[in-house]
């Protein structure tokens, strides 16, 4: 499904990510694990088109992605949730939820609109009871979930998610890991998680990659990782 090859972000001076190489299967949740300024969020930002990688390729169903606008890449099936819940706050649940399906032409329909507005309503009940509700009104667990619906509404084959668990309560957090297995298993959506919380992303994910200063430091099956003795001493101060 997602193939990144040799990807290298730089920020002028700054090496942000140098020579990642990862792959995510179709059905496959991923975890891309890291301290804060390990580089997590310029590889999603990388994929989803909104940095120019300096070297490298990304290839999504063998189309390589690299050269295109991000536009570009929401229609060729990739939806990315940003950092910092960026929730429309004034429009309604309904309302953003719509916006999201406005990248592709083919589901600005109203059928087809409302069609993926009850298949987000499926995964999260709760936006369905607030569905004319102010968006900025609701708690912040709430909103996480309304900004993954919203960028479901694009029905997309490769979801990013940046750090979705930040600041949540740990029901609410299992709430949402449920949704994204569903999505997984049922739907055959490829996901891939940038997250600090490596011992949520170990118990989340199949598979992992560890970055430390930009570059791989580990890598592997989940259950692996989680008994590294190296994860532990780079991420868990040596416990």
């Amino acid at each position: 499904m997602l193939e990144v090859r040799g990807l290298r972000v730089r920020y002028d001076a700054v090496l942000a990510v140098e020579a990642l190489d990862l792959r995510v299967d179709r059905g496959e949740i991923v975890v891309l694990i890291g301290a804060n300024g390990a580089g997590k969020s310029s590889v999603l930002n990388a994929i989803a088109g909104l940095v120019r990688p300096a070297a490298g390729a990304v290839v999504l169903d063998g189309t390589e992605l690299t050269a295109r606008h991000p536009a570009d890449r929401v229609r060729d099936g990739l939806a990315l949730v940003i950092e910092g819940r960026g929730v429309f706050a004034d429009l309604s649940v309904r309302e953003n939820l719509e916006l999201g399906a406005y990248g592709k032409p083919a589901l600005r329909g109203a059928h087809v609109r409302a069609r993926e507005i009850d298949r987000v309503m499926s995964l999260f009940p709760r936006l369905g009871q607030r569905m004319d509700q102010a968006a900025g009104s609701l708690s912040g667990g709430e909103q996480q979930m309304l900004v993954i619906g919203r960028a479901l509404m694009s029905n997309p084959r490769l979801l990013l998610l940046d750090e979705p668990s930040l600041g949540l309560a740990p029901r609410v957090v299992e709430e949402i890991a449920s949704a994204l297995r569903h999505l997984a298993r049922d739907a055959g959506v490829a996901i891939l998680v940038a997250e600090q919380n490596a011992v949520l992303g170990l118990d989340l994910a199949q598979r992992g990659y560890v970055l430390h200063n930009g570059r791989l430091a580990l890598e592997g099956p989940c259950g692996a990782l989680r008994d590294d003795r190296d994860l532990a001493r780079l991420y868990l101060g040596g416990v």
